[in-house]
Order: C-alpha cells, then structure tokens, then sequence
C-alpha cells in the first residue's frame, strides 16, 4: 500500500494531472489532494511561526536558488521534538537548526528554492513534523511565488563541458542483463560557432560511446549515446558497478568533461 501511495505522489508532483489512473482505477482528485497537502495533526497550537508564508515574488528560472527562513516558538507546556519536515515539491529543500525545543524555546526552517525548470506560479507547502505524530504533520508554512522563462536560450541544459551543455551528466542502466546490452542516452545542444565531433577516453571494454549525428552541427541538439554489454563484463561483477567516460573533443580540463556511469545488475 506505501508503494501505491508513494507512486501516485511521485506522478502528481510530475505531471500535476486531473485525474490518475493507478492499478486500473481512476484516483479521485480529493484523494490526489490529500497526498500532495496532507491533514494536519488536530490539536492546539504547538508551535508558532512569525509568518506561515514567504513570497519571494518574480524571478527567473536561470536565477540561483533562494533561501528564507521562518521563524517559531514552542508555546506549549512541554517539550517538542522535530522529526522530519516534508515538502510538495523536489525544487524544495528545508532544514531546521534545531531537532528539540524546550517550552518557550525559538527556532529556525530554512527553505531553499531552486527555480530551474519550474516556470510559472509556485505554491510549495512545507510539512513540520513532531514527535507529537509520525503520522501527521504538525503545522505548515508555504513559498509563494512566480518563476519567469529565462532569457538563456541554453538554460535547459545546466551541465556545462565548455561548449558542450547537457542536462545532466549522469547515467544509470537498472537492471542491466548479463546475457544482452543496454543502451541511454543524453540529450546535448553544441553552443559553439563550429561543427563538433566527439569520441571518448578511458572508456572500459563493455562500454562503448557515440553522437548522433556523428558531427553536431553549432546550435543543434545531439544525443550522446553509451552503450554496455552485459556479456563482456567481468565474471567478478556481480551487482553494483560504475564508471567514468571522458569525453575528448571539448577544450576545457579532462574533471570538467566527464560523464558517470553507473549500472545495476538484474537478478
């Protein structure tokens, strides 16, 4: 049942649809919304903010993250101890500077925002949890706001390799067969002025790499594609393996073009 609802979380925080369809059922949309914005503990105030929101107002998505902070009291008679604090949104990361606060203490939340990729309006939730309930939260504050396109035609790509940019610069293969081969892919744009061919150093002998196109024309997308080959691997790899590909071709130091490899093996 947690895998069920923790699935139907993931897609909602992703796709942000209607409706779910999940295990051949329709998911009502009050359902839906009690995942994403959970009930609060029912009891009397335990802790209280200065403010239960921050607007950051309008910024751009190629902005650095941003950071506020709220501010709180335990008014309650008794101890408090933080447990865990949950966000809506995986652009939210928060902390607290303090795990248990005694009556009339004050702490700290620090959330951080990062805007890359989440243009338009921003209604993050973020769920305190006590030890008062490791079921239910025990109040919330909210980052309000607005994310504006950016005017980097290359944002979409935050992995920089001189003129090279990806999306990201990591590749994993889940459950990588040992008796066939596997294939990913990385999206790349080449922001220079010229035509660029790539190939690859210290590539293992599993592994092989390629562009398509073969000679990325300037401005244009490409796909780099790795390949591995379950049956050439070594008898002594029996789950978790990993490496690294530099890619030559690009004008910059060899830590500054590298891509990881990581691979499963399936059981």
């Amino acid at each position: 049942m947690k895998s069920f609802v923790w699935t139907i979380y993931l897609l909602l925080v992703i796709l942000t649809p209607v409706q779910i369809i999940a295990q051949g059922k329709v998911v009502p949309e009050n359902i839906l919304d009690s995942i994403a914005n959970p009930p609060l503990l029912q009891k009397e105030t335990v802790l209280q903010f200065e403010r239960q929101s921050f607007h950051f107002g309008k910024i751009s998505e190629s902005d650095a993250p941003i950071t506020c902070s709220f501010s709180f009291s335990n008014i309650g008679v008794k101890p408090v101890r933080l447990t865990k604090i949950v966000t809506s949104c995986g652009c939210t990361v928060a902390s607290f500077d303090k795990q248990t606060l005694q009556s009339g203490e004050k702490g700290m939340i620090d959330v951080a925002f990062n805007p890359r990729g989440k243009v338009g309006t921003i209604d993050t939730q973020v769920f305190i949890y006590t030890d008062l309930s490791s079921q239910w939260a025990t109040t919330k504050v909210a980052l309000l706001g607005e994310v504006l396109p950016s005017d980097n035609e290359w944002s979409r790509y935050p992995c920089i390799m001189g003129i090279l940019r990806l999306k990201r610069n990591t590749v994993f293969f889940n459950s990588l067969a040992k008796k066939s081969s596997s294939v990913e892919r990385l999206v790349c744009v080449n922001t220079g002025k010229k035509p660029l061919r790539l190939s690859a150093l210290m590539i293992p002998v599993y592994a092989s790499f390629h562009t398509e196109p073969e000679v990325i024309p300037p401005g244009s997308e490409a796909d780099l594609v790795i390949k591995v080959d379950g049956r050439k691997l070594p008898e002594t790899v029996k789950d978790m393996f990993k490496f690294s590909i530099i890619l030559e071709g690009l004008d910059t130091k060899p830590s500054d073009r590298t891509i990881q490899v990581k691979a499963m093996l399936s059981r």
